[in-house]
């Protein structure tokens, strides 16, 4: 059933809490020490200048591939990933990076290789086009975790938080549709069919493609605009607890018999045609 133009979102996002490291270097903060490095006007400021420009790219494609669930997935070694390979990923999610590749292509071959230092000139260059690049992946490339997918939700209130840790105080969904669940927590892809079935993989079953595969067009229609409610990983959980019951309860008044939602029958694992590894879900 494809959704319908009242439901307020397409896409719940996971809301994490930001890290507290004082310790962790932002973006921004490499490109600030970018600026002042440069500032210095030698050799040595060029070069640590050209170095915080890479780094802070690298930092920020890091963040958006963060948010994904490729991370959790069974062949995942992020420090065995090449820059081409995180590019790829990024690629794949919608985002542009074309000013990404040439201040990198630029820093690997003038300075990486050759130990040549570029010039001021063509560094300030370089420092601009990261500085305007991060600036557009915040204001268009910023998205939260998929926690669901296509959840019919035509409403939801939050309140103060209840002993279960939630913060949902009222919730209206409409007709059950094909809902997708990412559950760290259980480390497992959940999908919920309309006539209550249910089919987990665990995440670890996955290839990184395999993840991407499934999670980047959901990011896609995030970043198109599709995603508008974030919530933690407490009401993520009685989210889910919610939309089953509302399946149960549409069968039952459709009379209709209810189907594995209440969790009394094996699920299936069929999220993933290239998957055979289940794992439970609950």
């Amino acid at each position: 059933m494809s959704s319908s133009p009242h439901f307020i979102t397409k896409i719940v996002g996971r809301y994490e809490a930001e890290c507290a490291d004082s310790r962790r270097v932002s973006p921004k903060e490499f490109l600030d020490w970018a600026e002042k490095d440069l500032a210095a006007g030698d050799k040595r400021g060029q070069g640590n200048s050209l170095g915080n420009v890479k780094r802070a790219l690298h930092s920020r494609i890091d963040q958006i591939i963060a948010k994904t669930h490729v991370q959790f997935t069974k062949d995942w070694n992020p420090k065995r990933m090449t820059t081409d390979q995180k590019l790829d990923i990024i690629r794949e999610l919608g985002i542009q990076h074309e000013a990404i590749v040439d201040v990198l292509t630029a820093v690997r071959n003038d300075y990486e290789h050759d130990y040549v230092v570029p010039t001021a000139r063509a560094i300030r260059a370089h420092l601009h086009a990261a500085q305007l690049w991060l600036e557009k992946s915040y204001a268009a490339y910023e998205f939260r975790s998929v926690g669901f997918a296509h959840l019919p939700l035509l409403g939801i209130g939050t309140g103060a938080k209840r002993p279960n840790g939630s913060a949902i105080s009222i919730v209206r969904f409409g007709e059950p549709q094909r809902v997708v669940c990412f559950r760290v927590a259980m480390k497992c892809v959940l999908t919920i069919h309309p006539d209550g079935a249910e089919e987990t993989v665990e995440f670890k079953s996955l290839s990184a493609k395999e993840m991407l595969q499934l999670e980047a067009p959901f990011i896609r229609e995030a970043l198109a605009g599709g995603c508008s409610v974030s919530v933690d990983d407490p009401s993520l959980t009685d989210l889910l607890d919610r939309y089953r019951e509302w399946v149960r309860d549409t069968r039952s008044r459709n009379g209709q018999p209810n189907g594995p939602a209440n969790g009394s029958q094996p699920i299936r694992s069929e999220t993933n045609p290239t998957s055979s590894a289940a794992g439970s879900c609950r």
